[in-house]
């Protein structure tokens, strides 16, 4: 086990941010850290993101530059390099950004010259943050209604990306697979996700949907990887399981 990081506090505009020390280990959808505006301090749990979002910066300061999160590079990254190898062009991919939150994956695939980009995530302040934060990055960024799956196919979406999103409450093993259900023949798919959620005994349901999609032919895994995720307040790595699939 890492060191355990000593207490954080930096400024963000008037915010400071403090991350207090733990005496045992928390699980991951329990961490948290306080946030001051100068006159009082708020508790944040780090998976109540609309909370996050709502402080321009916050989420960047908390995961990027303390816990050091890598999955929107490294992912967005994995696709592009996918989309190469299939001797495809990223700029003329219509990709969708499954779990978008405020836009790094979106952004960093930009970036690297995607230039149709659809963002989903169940949240409207993960909307509201990406379009102030990344403006030019997404042709248009959908909340999770009964229309997703038209506007989906009216973009005419081919190729999927969902980092840091499947379990833990957010995105759930059926809207992946519905997702999924509108993608045609040949679409590539990348998403990262915690392996305890592949185990077979996990309730979650990963582990059942992708072995059925496998056995039902619909999806071929191309690529599997362990990769560093971020660090626990803690001080342990996160490791992922990223995964680069094609659809049959």
């Amino acid at each position: 086990m890492l060191t355990q990081p000593a207490p954080v506090e930096t400024n963000l505009g008037q915010l400071r941010v403090a991350f207090p020390q733990q005496s045992f280990p928390v699980g991951q959808d329990a961490e948290w850290c306080v946030v001051s505006d100068g006159s009082n301090w708020r508790e944040f749990r780090f998976h109540d993101y609309g909370k996050i979002y709502s402080l321009p910066g916050l989420y960047e300061k908390i995961f990027m530059e303390h816990l050091k999160s890598r999955s929107h590079l490294v992912m967005a990254e994995a696709l592009a390099l996918a989309v190469e190898q299939q001797e495809r062009c990223l700029g003329d991919c219509r990709i969708l950004d499954l779990g978008a939150g405020n836009g790094h994956v979106g952004a960093r695939l930009h970036e690297l010259g995607a230039r149709h980009l659809w963002g989903v995530d169940v949240l409207p302040e993960a909307r509201d943050a990406a379009r102030k934060q990344h403006p030019k990055v997404y042709s248009g960024y959908s909340l999770v209604n009964s229309s997703l799956l038209r506007e989906l196919r009216d973009f005419r979406v081919n190729t999927v990306i969902c980092v840091a999103a499947l379990g833990f409450g957010d995105i759930g093993p059926e809207l992946f697979e519905e997702v999924l259900s509108v993608l045609p023949a040949d679409s590539l798919v990348a998403f990262n996700i915690k392996e305890q959620f592949l185990n077979v005994l996990d309730p979650s349901g990963f582990h059942q949907l992708f072995m059925r999609l496998q056995f039902q032919g619909k999806l071929k895994p191309l690529k599997q990887w362990r990769h560093f995720h971020r660090y626990s307040t803690w001080g342990d790595p996160l490791h992922y399981l990223g995964v680069i699939a094609r659809t049959l």
